[in-house]
């Protein structure tokens, strides 16, 4: 906690740095120290150079990382808030959540998304009490922008959940209204044989749109059967029919037509309906890899 300090004292210690940091300029605790006098006085642009002053003065001095990107996030400067909390994490990658929500939000402006969604959710890993819920409204605008829609939805309300008093409450309930109408009802999806010679079966969810099919015997042969249903039998499905296309891997593929077989890709759920069963034909013996699903954004 900072001390408090009345105007003269906060005027002396402001004459005292600037004298240290003339006489002692690689003195870098003092140019800290000067950055946030600086800062306190609303003077933001000559903090974040006391601030850079103190990072050039010895970079492994841990204070001045964090002010001195949030100054930078103030100013929408997205690259150097994004530079500047990859040193901090670097240095410290343990006690400072802030900096990897900063660098979280640096890079989905900057449109780094892989990097901002594994900032993310580093720093809600390491905010266990809750203390920046600001994570989780991040994190489901980063998920948003990945078309993870179920992900986001869960991260907004858990914002909304811990931050009752935040200002920026009335844009995340916009945020998670719109992603419920985009995300439209969740789809579940069962994987099977037919027959099931070995017992082999798989149920997966649309997250993260992937199936990944292990037989556990290489003799068996059978057809694949896709099972897919809507989970949220509360909402109507969809009035329209809803595409689905299944791709397979290049192994599974090329296996199966080197012996001579077709592969179903593309199916549609009819429009009124909750279930079908999708026939995609007879897969050989052995054939192994990851079938993924691309959904339309919106069941319409």
């Amino acid at each position: 906690m900072s001390p408090v300090w009345s105007a003269s004292h906060l005027s002396g210690r402001y004459q005292l740095m600037v004298q240290t940091v003339a006489l002692y300029p690689r003195h870098a605790a003092a140019w800290y120290e000067l950055g946030r006098l600086q800062e306190r006085s609303g003077n933001f642009q000559q903090a974040s150079q006391s601030y850079t002053r103190a990072v050039s003065a010895d970079s492994k001095f841990v204070s001045p990382y964090l002010p001195l990107a949030e100054l930078a996030v103030r100013d929408q400067n997205w690259q150097s808030a994004a530079d500047t909390t990859d040193q901090l994490i670097q240095l410290d990658p343990v006690d400072y959540p802030q900096a990897y929500y900063y660098n979280a939000l640096a890079n989905l402006r900057l449109s780094k998304l892989t990097e901002a969604a594994r900032s993310a959710r580093e720093a809600k890993r390491l905010d266990t009490a809750h203390a920046f819920p600001k994570i989780d409204h991040v994190l489901g605008m980063i998920l948003a922008e990945q078309h993870d829609y179920s992900a986001a939805a869960a991260a907004l309300r858990s914002y909304l959940q811990f931050a009752p008093e935040d200002h920026d409450r009335a844009t995340a309930r916009t945020q998670l209204a719109e992603v419920e109408r985009i995300s439209g009802p969740a789809l579940g999806i069962t994987a099977h044989l037919a027959p099931a010679t070995t017992g082999f079966q798989v149920t997966i969810h649309i997250d993260p749109n992937h199936i990944t099919l292990t037989p556990r015997d290489d003799k068996w042969t059978g057809q694949l059967l896709l099972a897919i249903a809507f989970d949220d039998s509360s909402q109507p499905p969809p009035t329209k029919p809803f595409p689905i296309q299944l791709r397979f891997t290049p192994e599974v593929r090329d296996r199966v037509k080197a012996m001579g077989l077709t592969l179903n890709q593309n199916v549609s759920i009819p429009g009124g309906a909750r279930f079908m069963r999708v026939d995609v034909r007879d897969i050989p013996s052995g054939a192994v890899g990851t079938f993924r699903l691309d959904l339309p954004a919106k069941a319409q």
